[in-house]
């Protein structure tokens, strides 16, 4: 009998995406601290005991809706740095308007804004743009 594969969360892809960057970052040596993750209330909503408590209390500390997932702090070239907004691979994943406006936002300000699509998506898109490949299609 055939398995059928399991398809990976958006968690797991950033999770491999960050596990990969640690050991890139030591092996180019550049500071891994530089490139992070942004929370989000709706992603982690579901293990707080009240989530509207969690809610306010991010919202009150700066979350902002539509912030990309992953943000990279080292310039490259023209940019400043770099934006990915995360999407899995095996799913109709669609990019909201707020997360839209973000990227453009972003990008007028100087930082590289992407959608990397699963942990190769997002990881080719950081590879290019650390090695001056990158480009703003």
């Amino acid at each position: 009998m055939a398995r059928r594969a399991v398809s990976a969360s958006e968690h797991d892809e950033q999770a491999a995406f960050f596990q990969w960057w640690a050991v890139y970052a030591r092996s180019k040596g550049l500071p891994a601290q530089l490139c992070f993750a942004v929370p989000n209330s709706n992603k982690i909503g579901h293990m707080a005991k009240n989530r509207f408590a969690l809610d306010a209390y991010m919202k009150a500390e700066g979350l902002t809706p539509g912030v990309a997932d992953i943000v990279m702090l080292i310039a490259r070239g023209m940019w400043h740095g770099l934006v990915i907004e995360m999407k899995v691979t095996n799913r109709r994943s669609k990019i909201s308007a707020v997360q839209l406006e973000f990227l453009n936002a972003a990008y007028d300000g100087g930082y590289l804004s992407q959608i990397g699509f699963g942990f190769d998506g997002a990881r080719e898109i950081a590879t290019r743009y650390l090695e001056g490949r990158a480009d703003s299609d």
